[in-house]
């Protein structure tokens, strides 16, 4: 499961990278805080169908990392499309959550991964 999120982490910077290119001066994003993740993993606990949902964003991931590895660029930005929808449909905060992770807050989405079969 590291290797998916992994994954996950690569496509949510790709996700962010029409945004940097539009602007090479934009700050990296901020790092999410613990309380931010960790309100964002119960939620998607406690909803079943959000949780369905968070395990199509982690296979839309592992395609987006299989398609980059091609060099699929075309692939890649429908996948990545298709990944930012997903996550609205989580939490609107999805996206920046996840764009923030680090070394203390990626192991909680981590573990929530592991729930998707």
């Amino acid at each position: 499961m590291k290797t998916t999120f992994v994954a996950a982490l690569a496509v949510v910077a790709a996700l962010s990278a029409p945004a940097f290119a539009a602007d090479q001066k934009a700050p990296a994003p901020a790092p999410a805080s613990k309380a931010d993740v960790q309100k964002l993993v119960d939620s998607i606990k406690a909803d079943k169908a959000k949780m369905a949902q968070f395990c199509e964003v982690m296979k839309l991931d592992e395609q987006a990392a299989q398609a980059s590895e091609k060099n699929d660029a075309k692939k890649v930005d429908e996948i990545t499309k298709q990944e930012e929808e997903a996550g609205k449909k989580i939490s609107p905060d999805f996206d920046k959550i996840m764009s923030g992770l680090g070394e203390d807050t990626g192991p909680m989405v981590e573990e929530l991964a592991k729930g998707c079969k």
